[in-house]
């Protein structure tokens, strides 16, 4: 976890709300918390003097259910719970012509529209965002709901602007620099100061420009459940997540239990799915245009179990937990990570490896079954570092086919392997075990037909 940049995003005193609407610091930080929140019609009074805010309008009733699912999800994340009252409102929300000092002159320009304004937690008691009349559209993904998660994050969690250099020319002046600063001075690191991990971010997603967030991002959730602590009612049950076929999107999913997939079937373009929390997956397309990339991320904490790929060539990587990891249909790369998992491969020419390969003694002690399905597929065993499994682990092969083409990945010498033919595996037939130094590090099943010598690639 990037813990500076997570920093980043909070106030530099780490302003928040307690129960029923007073301020707390850093000193009470990380406790759950009740709000109130209400719309406005006009110009409260406490804004008056704030050149600011202009022509104060109202929400349609669909802009407000908008709002309203923000908000909403802002409770799904964190232990905070805001409702809605008819006037004078913890957050009060408004409709208004907006202006900010950019060039630092002291007047509002015409030329200085400003998309939203937040005032974030005070000694008021209060706080107020408003989204510039410019924009109508407030539906998930838009930019319209991009400001109102972007506003919500400085008057719910006290969330700073990250970006120093707000905008291409750089318009903020020296002076508002200091305000960027996070908890402990933190500054957020420049390969993150995007949406890719964080909604207060001024800079777009680098590899999905023109699309924005239609969640809180990877950094935001750790953040605002630092404030607040984690939701763990939210989405507790099995839950599967899927995406409509092409579909442009940014997201961070958050998820607090259960058994829950990744089910990627309805996608034709390649997809990454990678199921370790903080990581990144590429789900759909960038406007039908382009393969999606690094387009959908999974909270820190949270624990996906399973996943689907489509019916491109994908690339599906487990994590910590036990992973059954579906190839479909295309030539797949499949990883399991740690924990026993279950590997298919599905039709095309796939790759398994049940193991991490980035940890020493990798498969030590798991029991991973392997599925290659049709096609030649290629069950890794090793690398160019070592045998895979160890001690009581192996890999259960359950379908090699030397003669449509499946192949073994072995580490060093073909010398240092033996074979061994029994029936251990339950099925009608003997099985072939694979020995590496007299370690049994593998069973294909229900055939004797494997050779090392050709149907095994040392590495």
């Amino acid at each position: 976890m990037a813990t500076n940049s997570i920093k980043a995003l909070l106030n530099k005193n780490g302003l928040h709300w307690n129960n029923g609407g007073s301020v707390g610091n850093r000193w009470d930080i990380g406790d759950a918390a009740g709000i109130t929140f209400s719309f406005i019609n006009g110009q409260p009074s406490y804004l008056r003097n704030h050149p600011q805010y202009r022509d104060f309008g109202s929400f349609t009733f669909a802009q407000k259910q908008q709002v309203r699912a923000a908000i909403d999800h802002y409770e799904e994340i964190a232990n905070i719970n805001i409702r809605e009252v008819a006037t004078g409102g913890t957050i009060e929300v408004g409709y208004a012509q907006l202006f900010y000092d950019f060039n630092g002159n002291g007047r509002m320009e015409s030329n200085e529209g400003a998309a939203g304004l937040g005032s974030i937690p005070g000694l008021s008691r209060q706080a107020s965002i408003a989204i510039d009349r410019d924009y109508s559209d407030f539906s998930k993904g838009s930019f319209g709901y991009h400001i109102i998660q972007h506003e919500l994050g400085h008057a719910v969690g006290g969330f700073n602007d990250v970006t120093i250099a707000r905008n291409p020319d750089n318009r903020y002046t020296a002076r508002d620099a200091a305000r960027h600063k996070g908890l402990d001075g933190a500054v957020i690191a420049a390969g993150e100061d995007s949406h890719k991990y964080t909604v207060m971010s001024y800079n777009a997603h680098p590899n999905m420009p023109g699309v924005f967030p239609r969640t809180l991002m990877l950094y935001d959730i750790a953040a605002l459940q630092s404030v607040y602590g984690a939701n763990m009612r939210t989405r507790a049950g099995n839950t599967r997540y899927t995406w409509k076929r092409n579909e442009t999107f940014i997201e961070t999913i958050w998820d607090a239990g259960g058994i829950d997939t990744f089910d990627a079937s309805q996608q034709v373009r390649s997809t990454t799915l990678n199921l370790n929390a903080g990581a990144f997956s590429s789900v759909g397309s960038l406007h039908g245009r382009a393969n999606a990339k690094d387009n959908l991320a999974i909270a820190f904490n949270t624990t996906i179990e399973n996943a689907i790929g489509g019916t491109g060539n994908d690339v599906i990587i487990g994590n910590q937990v036990n992973n059954h990891l579906y190839g479909n249909a295309g030539n797949d790369h499949l990883h399991g990570g740690t924990g026993n998992d279950r590997l298919y491969g599905g039709t095309g020419n796939d790759v398994l490896t049940g193991v991490n390969q980035n940890n020493f003694n990798a498969g030590k002690g798991e029991l991973d079954v392997l599925t290659g399905g049709g096609g030649a597929d290629r069950f890794v065993l090793g690398d160019k570092y070592e045998a895979f499994y160890s001690g009581n682990g192996y890999a259960l092969i359950t379908d090699f086919n030397r003669f449509a083409g499946d192949s073994l990945t072995l580490h060093g010498d073909v010398s240092e392997y033996s074979l061994g033919y029994s029936n251990v595996a339950g099925g009608s037939a003997r099985d072939t075990l694979i020995y590496h130094q007299n370690d049994l590090i593998a069973i294909a099943q229900d055939t004797t037909s494997l050779n090392l010598n050709s149907n095994a690639v040392m590495v």
